[in-house]
């Protein structure tokens, strides 16, 4: 199952190619019809591209190894990434799509060339959908059997639940601009549109404040999936000679970066040069049942 999964940077290029699309036929739609909802989603969805190569600027920084300054590696710059974009698409996005939706309240204008704005809703309903298809593709897998919610909670990969409320939040503006286009062309609400416009910056703040919440505590540290640090501590129990593990500590540096910090009981029998040995063993044992590990502090006891 996991070899189905689409890579992390390929979710995200997928998702920069469709916003591309998406936003060039909202922006022609909007111009066209004069729906300021469309030139909303058309915002909303510049926003996005910007998200888009934030996070791939992420994850470049997240790759670089670790050096002096930083000995633990630049992992965590995944994480800061994750939380400047929650910045982007409540700055750049929801306060912007909530004025353009005030302004056009305050003088409504009626649409013009509406079927323009449905076929330009219809495709990027489509590039969307097919963005939110690979984003969720790729976080399904490891949300296993929790709910959506308890999933983006307990999740360490932060690109991939921007995405996906990224794209959630796409789909749900769609629906939302073609309500607010249907009102004002068939039901001579010209305020409508605007109306749309405020729903869908609403929609988007919500979806930011969310993102920052889940990467502030990223960014903060958070432990690993307790189910990693039993597996941990069942690989060191297992050592030869009657190993003592006092205690397992992890602390998720990014989403494929763990480090470990563990208490181990030698006894008194162990010499330095076996006490080396059973470590690196251990070591080994570990990085090999969770390769996601990349450092492992020991603090001997007796």
């Amino acid at each position: 199952m996991a070899s189905k999964r689409p890579s992390r940077l390929l979710v995200i290029w997928i998702v920069i190619a469709c916003d591309l699309a998406i936003t060039a036929s909202k922006l022609f739609g909007g111009l066209m019809s004069g729906s300021s909802a469309l030139l909303s989603e058309a915002a909303h969805t510049s926003v996005d591209i910007s998200i888009g190569l934030l996070l791939l600027y992420g994850e470049h920084r997240a790759s670089v190894p670790a050096d002096g300054n930083h000995p633990l590696g630049h992992g965590r710059e995944i994480y800061f990434w994750s939380f400047v974009v929650s910045l982007l698409m409540f700055s750049g996005g929801a306060v912007g799509t909530i004025l353009l939706g005030v302004w056009r309240i305050l003088q409504p204008e009626q649409l013009s060339d509406v079927w323009v704005a449905y076929v330009v809703l219809l495709a990027a309903g489509l590039f969307d959908a097919t963005s939110l298809y690979y984003g969720w593709r790729r976080f399904n897998v490891e949300r296993g059997e929790q709910s959506l919610a308890a999933a983006v909670v307990a999740s360490k990969d932060a690109p991939t639940f921007v995405v996906l409320l990224q794209d959630t939040a796409g789909v749900l503006g769609v629906l939302i601009a073609a309500a607010g286009t249907f009102a004002s062309a068939h039901f001579g609400w010209a305020k409508a549109d605007g109306v749309a416009s405020c729903a869908i910056g609403l929609l988007l703040a919500a979806t930011a404040l969310v993102l920052a919440r889940e990467s502030k505590r990223l960014l903060l540290g958070e432990p690993a999936d307790p189910k990693i640090a039993a597996t941990i501590r069942r690989v060191a129990e297992r050592q030869q000679g009657g190993l003592g593990v006092d205690e397992v500590a992890t602390l998720q540096v990014a989403p494929d970066q763990i480090v470990v910090m563990m208490e181990l009981n030698f006894g008194g029998d162990l010499r330095p040069p076996q006490v080396e040995a059973v470590l690196k063993d251990i070591e080994r044992k570990v990085k090999k049942a969770v390769p996601q590990v990349t450092e492992i502090f020991v603090h001997p006891t007796s």
